[in-house]
């Protein structure tokens, strides 16, 4: 009885003390799973997608009811030990990722060099469609190309066309340059005060990590020299050129391309006709000419017919052509006469080109 009772009170006190575990081990549960939920919101506000993954995931195996959703569908969740190690991969995944993609950021945000500026420019002069200044030099340099003027800032602007320069407060700037060439220039527009504009440049303030602060444009101009125009205030492009000019020039090139399309087209159809031809030569040939001597079989028979002695016959050439669905076939020959003298003769026919029979003959 005293046996019993002592063994009822040791398994009493170990399942009170197995409680208490469990207990504790809930309430350490919850605990990591709200720092796991901090953990995702503060890696998704640094933008790190992958470790936000990875805490939220270790989140949801800390919940009571997702971990008990999961063992049920994933036996193996069961295993403390297997468990406990994928949250431990989880959160090394998590610390790496945070870590490597913070690093990221910081090179972003390194200072650019000189050149990284002068790329950020390029790119900018090629892509950006809302700069009105870049619109007028590539609207210049449009007009250019139409009478001869090649210019190619735009379209793959160079060093040579990217400068740095440090202006009168001290400050970096960096200076594109079109490189016009705007000598004896006819679309250019002639205004009564400014005159023509004779150079065209615009001025860059780039930051320590790569974004236009500032920019400006400064147009020379022939009668009252250099005007500075800040940001996008700028004299648009029917300003700076003769629309009129420009417009004919267009009109002109237009006909050109027309008339040379019209050529290529007439010349390729000459050559797919003679082509034509050649073949329905090559066809005639193969199909109604002796290989032998290159005479027409029916024609040959129909001039002996004709002749005093047509065993005296004997076929000198055949030339023809091919027109109009028929082949005109001329065929020189000789034979003896009434008095038996050698002649030579020639007699003309049209020839089908579908049986190569005779149509008519023309002697």
């Amino acid at each position: 009885m005293n046996q019993n009772q002592t063994n009822f009170g040791q398994q009493k006190q170990s399942t009170l003390s197995n409680q208490k575990d469990e207990t504790i081990l809930e309430v350490f549960k919850w605990v990591f799973f709200a720092f796991a939920l901090l953990l995702t919101l503060l890696s998704i506000l640094s933008k790190s997608f992958l470790s936000s993954i990875s805490f939220l995931a270790i989140a949801l195996l800390l919940f009571p009811l997702s971990a008990n959703y999961l063992k049920g569908k994933l036996p193996f969740f069961k295993n403390r030990i297997f468990k406990g190690i994928g949250l431990l991969v989880l959160t090394m995944i998590g610390v790496v990722s945070s870590d490597f993609s913070s690093r990221i950021d910081k090179l972003k945000h390194l200072p650019k060099s000189v050149e990284q500026k002068k790329n950020i420019i390029k790119d900018y002069i090629e892509n950006d469609l809302e700069d009105n200044s870049i619109q007028n030099v590539k609207g210049l340099v449009e007009a250019g190309e139409l009478f001869g003027k090649w210019n190619y800032s735009t379209k793959n602007p160079s060093d040579e066309h990217i400068s740095k320069q440090i202006d009168s407060d001290g400050k970096e700037v960096f200076v594109f340059t079109p490189l016009f060439d705007f000598k004896e220039a006819k679309y250019l527009k002639n205004d009564v005060k400014k005159g023509k504009i004779t150079d065209y440049k615009m001025f860059f303030e780039v930051d320590s990590i790569g974004s236009i602060v500032s920019k400006k444009t400064i147009i020379s101009y022939s009668k009252i020299g250099e005007v500075e125009y800040i940001g996008n205030e700028v004299p648009s492009l029917s300003f700076l050129i003769d629309e009129g000019i420009v417009n004919s020039q267009k009109e002109m090139i237009a006909k050109e391309k027309q008339r040379e399309d019209e050529k290529k087209a007439q010349e390729k159809q000459y050559e797919e006709q003679k082509k034509g031809h050649e073949e329905q030569m090559q066809r005639f040939e193969k199909k109604c000419l002796s290989s032998w001597d290159g005479s027409h079989r029916e024609l040959v028979k129909y001039v002996k017919k004709n002749m005093n002695n047509p065993k005296s016959f004997e076929h000198v050439e055949t030339r023809y052509g091919v027109t109009n669905g028929y082949a005109g076939i001329v065929m020189v020959y000789r034979g003896t006469n009434a008095f038996g003298a050698i002649v030579t003769n020639s007699i003309k026919a049209k020839i089908s080109l579908e049986d190569c029979s005779i149509i008519s003959v023309e002697e």
